[in-house]
């Protein structure tokens, strides 16, 4: 694995050019280098016999995994750094598709296209239309990815749609094109503001006006009638069903992966049998979920939330799941009741605690599978620095803290399996 994250910064600094974003780099370099000889060193690790337990058993199969959780700032350039790697789209490409797409915005240019921080399953960037008198406007272009799935794009920007007349602060829609990119791409308006949390947590200490802000935001989302709606681009997890679906679709992605290389596979086995035995029971308020309401998809200015961003995961379930990716955050800021009051105010269905504790593992399950699916990615082609970032840094992590959520005293048993990076 080392040889690889070598091989990939070699190509990250060749693309840099100067040293501004230099310091940022070598603190990722140090992490993936670290987290490489973790993983090459599983088998080692292994070789001591089975673990005696699920704390023993992370140890044993993740090595040591760096996660905060006194609630105190998250510093990590993992979540923030914006690679070298120029966006796919050409100014003369956006102006075109604005030209056709967007003809009374009246644009006579675009300018300043950069590609932005994360996206590993699309490709965002910035960029300024420029009309006919020479005003400009910021706009953000979402794109697929190259190698990932291009059907849930179009669903993405109906639901921003659908969401944008309802007071929730989401990017105003101004077209989708499903091939005059290159692959399917649509375009929304710039928000003001910027993130101050990471997945993590927060990066400075909220406000309770902006703890408030985002409670009426997703109270406001989960009291709106989703049948307007005509589709979402994750299918439906409301029932219980629904759920057993979802969670062997996951363990189908980790079997596949699995067969060129079983790394975190006993760790994985554990959590997915504690979701299975654990899956809501049917009966919760069915809404429209965003899927992954976290800081890192909220804008801030002047202490006010100002966006909710990166609406691929929305899809139809129950409302613990959206509570269950904030409250970690929230409780950083020691203001749950605070929320829990506002979000009721906003139109939001009382809170379940049994779907929360449920909730909580699976939005770490679901994330370390996608990033351990990126690590694979990684590993069989080792060219882009998002891929080792995701797959060797993020996928332990979530799968540590998935593992930690689960109850004390959860069974274990060994899994042997040969190992593999």
């Amino acid at each position: 694995m080392a040889a690889q994250v070598v091989r990939v910064l070699r190509h990250e600094l060749a693309l840099l050019g100067d040293t501004a974003r230099m310091d940022q780099l070598l603190k990722i370099a140090d992490q993936l280098l670290s987290r490489a000889a973790t993983d090459d060193e599983l088998p080692v690790r292994r070789a001591t016999g089975p673990a005696a337990d699920l704390t023993a058993l992370v140890a044993q199969e993740l090595g040591e995994v760096h996660t905060d959780d006194s609630g105190h700032p998250q510093e990590d350039p993992t979540t923030s750094f914006e690679s070298a790697q120029p966006p796919s789209v050409s100014e003369a490409d956006l102006l075109t598709a604005f030209r056709r797409h967007a003809p009374h915005t009246r644009p006579r240019a675009v300018q300043d296209v950069r590609r932005l921080s994360g996206g590993f399953s699309k490709e965002t960037a910035r960029a300024r239309v420029i009309d006919e008198e020479g005003n400009g406007t910021d706009v953000v272009i979402r794109k697929i990815a190259p190698g990932r799935r291009a059907d849930g794009l179009r669903p993405e920007y109906d639901v921003v749609s659908f969401v944008a007349g309802s007071g929730i602060p989401v990017p105003h829609p101004l077209w989708f094109d499903e091939d005059g990119l290159g692959s399917p791409a649509f375009a929304t308006t710039a928000l003001p503001g910027r993130t101050v949390g990471n997945v993590w947590g927060w990066t400075q200490s909220p406000s309770l006006r902006l703890v408030r802000d985002l409670a009426r935001a997703m109270g406001t989302l989960h009291s709106l009638d989703p049948g307007g709606l005509a589709d979402a681009p994750l299918p439906p997890l409301s029932s219980q069903d629904d759920h057993l679906a979802a969670i062997d679709e996951r363990e189908e992605v980790l079997q596949t992966i699995w067969l060129t290389g079983d790394a975190y596979r006993p760790v994985f086995a554990r959590v997915l049998d504690w979701l299975r035995k654990n899956a809501p029971q049917d009966g919760a308020a069915r809404v429209l979920i965003h899927g992954d309401f976290a800081l890192h998809n909220a804008l801030v200015a002047d202490d006010r939330l100002t966006g909710l961003l990166d609406w691929e995961r929305s899809h139809i379930g129950n409302p613990s799941e959206d509570l269950a990716y904030l409250k970690p955050s929230i409780d950083q800021a020691d203001a749950w009741d605070d929320f829990v009051e506002e979000y009721r105010k906003a139109g939001g269905p009382p809170v379940n605690t049994r779907d929360l504790a449920y909730f909580t593992v699976w939005q770490d399950l679901w994330r370390g599978v996608s990033s351990y699916r990126i690590r694979a990615k990684f590993v069989a082609e080792p060219t882009q620095l998002s891929d080792a970032i995701a797959g060797l840094l993020m996928s332990p992590r979530f799968l540590a803290r998935a593992a930690r959520g689960l109850p004390q005293g959860t069974h274990t048993t060994s899994d042997r399996r040969p190992a593999g990076c």
